[in-house]
């Protein structure tokens, strides 16, 4: 975080413009092993059943504003767990840019773009196993009615190989367009629909097919959603969530869920 305020002068204005935020959470399991007992949270202690280490770190550039706004982030996931077929290891990192700039004040322009990598490691079995190179460019177009409204178009390209066993590949073409309305009267509406061209090379059956695709298919798919929530008095609200997904080679799948909620 920087100290200064945008009203200084000379070099403490242009610093004044930057935001950083830096996280690091450590949450481990370690098995007893006689009278040692580990309090050290950064030992590689190799009695350790469980493990969650996060660490995340941005820095911002016109944070909150919509004037070329931008954002780098770091982030740095590991975790472990013991299960009944042994100890599954996963890792993942990224660095990630986000821009943000408001033109005409109708139009907001944003751009994300993403490389990293994701590491799954299995103790019994091998197939689980990969190490996924990727890398994403995401344009997105929104049209601002009010305050309240908005309309959204946008394009998404992702890249990803595994760099072990059978050396999967997935090119994935994503495009698509989103809705949001939010009313004074207690009533919203959002929906989204996502058309996806997914070229994947490899067993689409394997634990790997299902990292990448994240449960789509190979080929073409189409996802879309529709979220409504409605105030019905001071106390109680209600919730209506409706899915569905269709590919090549299945039928269009229907997800739809009711939730009203009170408060006492």
């Amino acid at each position: 975080m920087v100290p200064f305020g945008q009203n200084e002068k000379g070099y403490k204005k242009l610093l004044s413009h930057f935001y950083n935020q830096t996280s690091f959470l450590v949450e481990r399991k370690i098995a007893r092993n006689d009278s040692n007992f580990d309090l050290n949270p950064f030992s590689k202690n190799e009695d350790i059943i469980g493990l969650n280490n996060s660490f995340r770190n941005s820095l911002f550039y016109n944070r909150g504003k919509q004037k070329h706004s931008t954002t780098y982030t770091y982030l740095n996931n590991q975790t472990k767990t013991l299960l009944n077929v042994g100890s599954q290891e996963n890792k993942i990192y990224s660095h990630q840019f986000q821009y943000l700039h408001l033109v005409a004040k109708s139009w907001l322009l944003q751009f994300n773009s993403n490389i990293g990598n994701t590491k799954s490691d299995s103790e019994n079995y091998a197939s689980r196993n990969f190490d996924i190179n990727n890398y994403t460019l995401n344009p997105k177009l929104s049209y601002i009615f009010s305050k309240n409204a908005s309309w959204d178009i946008f394009y998404e390209y992702k890249n990803q190989e595994n760099s072990i066993n059978l050396l999967e590949s997935l090119k994935q073409n994503r495009m698509g367009s989103s809705f949001s309305i939010n009313s004074e009267k207690g009533f919203s509406i959002n929906g989204e629909y996502s058309f996806y061209n997914n070229e994947y090379i490899g067993n689409p059956l394997s634990p790997v097919a299902f990292q990448m695709l994240q449960g789509l298919q190979s080929g073409k798919n189409s996802v879309w959603r529709l979220l409504l929530q409605k105030n019905i008095t001071k106390y109680l609200d209600i919730n209506i969530n409706y899915q569905g997904r269709k590919s090549e080679t299945s039928k269009a799948i229907h997800n739809g869920n009711v939730q009203l909620r009170a408060y006492f």
